[in-house]
């Protein structure tokens, strides 16, 4: 990935120039992290459903 020269702002013109995974909010560039394997998504989602079975089990006195 290229690096970019500094700007305070940049354009969406700017932003069709560029390399890789990149975002503008109000005028300042994000490098974006790569999004999450099919296999990391998996794993997430069969945690997330065993959370989500026990949630109604667990009885909390706080």
């Amino acid at each position: 990935m290229s690096s970019l020269a500094y700007q305070e702002y940049y354009t969406k013109d700017d932003y069709i120039h560029w390399e890789g995974d990149w975002e503008i909010v109000d005028g300042v560039a994000y490098a974006m992290s790569p999004s999450p394997m099919v296999t990391h998504q998996f794993i997430n989602m069969k945690i997330a459903r065993q959370l989500d079975a026990i949630r109604g089990l667990v009885i909390c006195d706080a």
